[in-house]
């Protein structure tokens, strides 16, 4: 039988364990971009670095910031670092945290339509904002619409919101065939404000009643208002006409009083970003429908307003109260977005992820996970690191990044070969390795002349210690070079080899002292066909029967020849 149809034995040929660290060994992996910079400081500089999980089920955490799903980026920003999320879209949707999870079913369907819609919305905008100078398509905030990530998922009632996520996937509004500006916000007082679009209509809203901030009244100290406007001189008198407050201030001596008139939303985003904002509202003035005066005697200002938020589109106490009242999902956001239902989008028209600016100033990020491994990648997707683990920590240096690896895993790894396994034939065959540190193991074989057998077997090895890894199977009998490499990423790699013979096959019935093989090959000769049915001989039996036959045959042919010579 020629020899490649059998199943080999392994025999290993002990001693010839090597380490080359470093080294390119034929059939070895090269090492890879970015190499490690000469500078003497740990870690890599580069313009932007990218965080994956090996696991897409394993959460990526910025420390301080959240646990998300998906791949994290980081990036340079004026003030230090920016985080951006990489996720799946629906993913995103699930971790928009808008509206309290124990909310009825279908005040939460209509609030992940509206969000679902916005978001779609956003990604077709090319407005220049800071959530796009960091590489994102959107911000977290409530800017665009509050996302949190897995924590939203792990709140109480995380699986209710979760669950009206799944039961719309794909819905979104569209007016003429279009994704529409679908504007929320949490109350709007008792009416929804125009938004400029034709399905952002002014329309009464009675249900908006249930919020909390349905009505309200501030009272804000006159100096600190004063100081907010940057007004020279104590204020006097404060009257809204339309869309302008007008501010008016004692000027001493006996000049004529001070005066200048304000925009409603410069003036609210001032008080907003320079006051603390009093008991019982998130902020000094919760929306621009307010009117405005003075208290004398306790030396106030004093708004009297309405609703949270700019009020346009879907108020979401107003959803709140209309599916109390038992209104569906499809009919509450009918009501505000002027009769549009949802439809259900093939999932060829949305896209498989969004970037999600998370994080837009922090000084320095450092990124984990918190079970398994990730990988690295630097802004041109060269890993840093092909397995990394434990926390990684990125700051600014220059107008670039230093991303530095924890202490272990700072330096080339090392790879000893302790041995290999062997199984039943025909199953593959394991070695048995030791890493100093998380590294992508690659297991090739090469023959007596170099050449590869096989493609070999890549295996992530994500933490340090003892691992074993499947092993190609090689050709026939004949003497082999095992070659693994464990590549950890930014050039740091290091290589062992292992030399073993595999023997040629067993045959099935040898003799306990069979004869050595003949001179001739057997892969040369044709395995005889068995003469019995019922047994047949194995190919190699045959070969050697018909060798010893041929060696009696010429034993008896020679004996005649002397016999004739005597007679």
């Amino acid at each position: 039988m020629p020899l490649g149809r059998a199943a080999p034995r392994w025999v290993l040929v002990l001693g010839l364990v090597v380490p080359l660290v470093g080294s390119n060994v034929a059939g070895a992996r090269p090492a890879q971009r970015p190499q490690r910079p000469p500078q003497a400081a740990p870690g890599w500089l580069v313009d932007r670095v990218r965080f994956e999980p090996l696991d897409p089920a394993v959460p990526l955490s910025a420390v301080g910031v959240g646990d998300y799903r998906g791949a994290l980026e980081v990036g340079r920003a004026p003030t230090g670092v920016s985080v951006v999320n990489d996720v799946a879209f629906e993913d995103y949707v699930r971790g928009i945290s808008e509206v309290p999870s124990a909310w009825p079913l279908e005040a939460l369907k209509a609030q992940a339509v509206a969000a679902r819609t916005y978001a779609l919305h956003e990604l077709s905008d090319q407005a220049a904002t800071p959530a796009r100078a960091a590489g994102a398509e959107i911000c977290a905030t409530d800017a665009c619409q509050v996302y949190t990530g897995l924590a939203k998922e792990r709140a109480e009632g995380g699986a209710n919101w979760a669950a009206a996520v799944s039961q719309t996937a794909g819905q979104v509004l569209l007016y003429r065939n279009q994704p529409i500006v679908a504007k929320y916000s949490a109350s709007n007082g008792g009416a929804s404000a125009p938004g400029g679009q034709p399905y952002l209509r002014a329309v009464a809203d009675p249900d908006d009643t249930y919020s909390p901030l349905h009505r309200w009244r501030v009272a804000l100290p006159l100096p600190d208002v004063g100081a907010a406007l940057a007004v020279p001189g104590p204020i006097v008198s404060l009257a809204r006409t339309g869309d302008t407050i007008t501010v008016t201030w004692q000027v001493p001596d006996g000049e004529p009083p001070g005066q200048t008139a304000i925009a409603a939303p410069d003036f609210s985003a001032r008080l907003n970003t320079t006051l603390s904002p009093p008991a019982g509202v998130p902020r000094p003035v919760p929306s621009l429908r307010f009117a405005v005066g003075i208290d004398p005697a306790t030396n106030t200002a004093v708004l009297d307003g309405a609703g949270w938020g700019h009020g346009i589109g879907l108020s979401q106490w107003g959803a709140f109260g209309k599916a109390l009242r038992g209104m569906k999902a499809a009919d509450i956001l009918a009501a505000y977005y002027a009769g549009l239902r949802p439809v259900a989008v093939p999932a060829d028209r949305l896209p498989a992820r969004i970037k999600v600016a998370v994080d837009l100033g922090s000084p320095a990020a450092d990124v984990i996970a918190a079970t398994g491994g990730f990988r690295v990648l630097d802004q041109g997707g060269h890993p840093l690191a092909t397995v990394a683990t434990g926390a990684w920590h990125v700051v600014p240096e220059g107008t670039r990044l230093r991303v530095v690896p924890p202490a272990d895993q700072q330096d080339a790894p090392t790879v000893q070969v302790l041995g290999m396994d062997t199984a039943a034939a025909p199953a593959p065959v394991a070695v048995r390795l030791r890493l100093s540190a998380p590294a992508l193991v690659h297991v090739a074989v090469q023959d007596a002349t170099g050449a590869p057998q096989g493609p070999g077997v890549d295996a992530p090895v994500p933490a340090p210690g003892d691992a074993t890894v499947p092993v190609p199977t090689p050709g026939p009998a004949g003497q082999y070079l095992l070659v693994v490499t464990a590549d950890a990423g930014g050039g740091r790699t290091a290589t062992a080899t292992l030399a073993f013979d595999v023997a040629p096959p067993e045959t099935a019935a040898t003799p306990p002292k069979a004869a050595p093989r003949p001179a001739l090959a057997a892969a040369s000769m044709p395995a005889p066909r068995p003469s019995a049915p019922s047994r047949p001989l194995a190919a190699g039996a045959g070969a050697l029967l018909l060798a010893v036959l041929v060696a009696l045959l010429l034993a008896v042919l020679a004996g005649a020849r002397r016999a004739g010579r005597r007679i």
